[in-house]
Formats: structure tokens, sequence, C-alpha cells
């Protein structure tokens, strides 16, 4: 994962943030206060995973919540083109103004998701079609990994 990242990254140099969450059993984490804090019932989280950002990433996010959240529950990639419209969006900064997620399934059951690849841009209306193919393509090349 974090070659993929690298990869992406150094080659497409207009993102912000490149970076997995990574679906997890919430009580194999080490942030239990953080757990306790946001009052997490569920029993499963994505966890941040590699990135590439100058920003600190969200530790954990809900199931359903933000962008990540979002493509995880739907198990749909999430093209989004301006965040400020997004009523559950969770905000690491103010510079993202784009984002796309792109879900990876498990190779030996294709309706689980077990982690989501999570691109950010200071740039609205940064991702277009051939983006999401192209992030998918890499994605389901990771899910036979």
């Amino acid at each position: 994962m974090q070659s993929v990242v690298s990869v992406i990254a150094n080659e497409i140099s207009d993102l912000f943030f490149v970076g997995f969450y990574i679906v997890k059993e919430k009580n194999n984490l080490n942030y239990e206060n953080i757990c306790e804090e946001q009052n997490l019932q569920q029993t499963h989280i994505l966890e941040v995973g590699p990135y590439i950002s100058t920003i600190l990433a969200t530790p954990l996010i809900e199931y359903g919540a933000g962008v990540c959240g979002t493509g995880w529950s739907t198990k749909e990639t999430q093209v989004i083109q301006d965040v400020n419209l997004i009523s559950n969006y969770i905000a690491c900064d103010d510079s993202t103004q784009s984002e796309i997620v792109v879900p990876i399934f498990d190779k030996n059951n294709p309706e689980k998701v077990i982690a989501v690849l999570d691109i950010d841009s200071e740039t609205k209306n940064r991702f277009q079609l051939e983006d999401q193919r192209f992030f998918e393509g890499i994605m389901q090349y990771l899910n036979y990994e």
C-alpha cells in the first residue's frame, strides 16, 4: 500500500492527500481513548493506513461517516467535486476542495470492503471519469494481491 501511495503522489503532483484507510475491528485498535471520546459504537472502523500529505490524517472514521465512510458503506467509488457541499464531510484541513474515495474489496469475498483509497485535491472539480476509472483499475489489481 505504501508503494501505491508513493507512486500516485509522486506521479500526480496536484494531489494534496493520497492514502488508505483500512477496515479494522475496533477492539484491535490502539486508539481506545479516541474511540471512547468519539463514542464509537460499531465493531469495525476505518483506521488511517499509509498516506502522503502535509497534514495529519483523521485517525479513525466511522462506517458511513464522511466521504471515506460513505465509500465503505455503499461499496461504491465516491467522487466529490466540492467537499463544501457535503453535509457529513470530515475536514482535516481547509485546503481540500475535491475528493475521490475508491473501495478495495476482499479477494475471497468480493462483497466485503477491506480498505478505501482516499485522494484529496485543493482544486474543485479535480476528479473526472477517467481519474475514477484509473484509480478503480489500480484498486482492482490490489484486490488480487
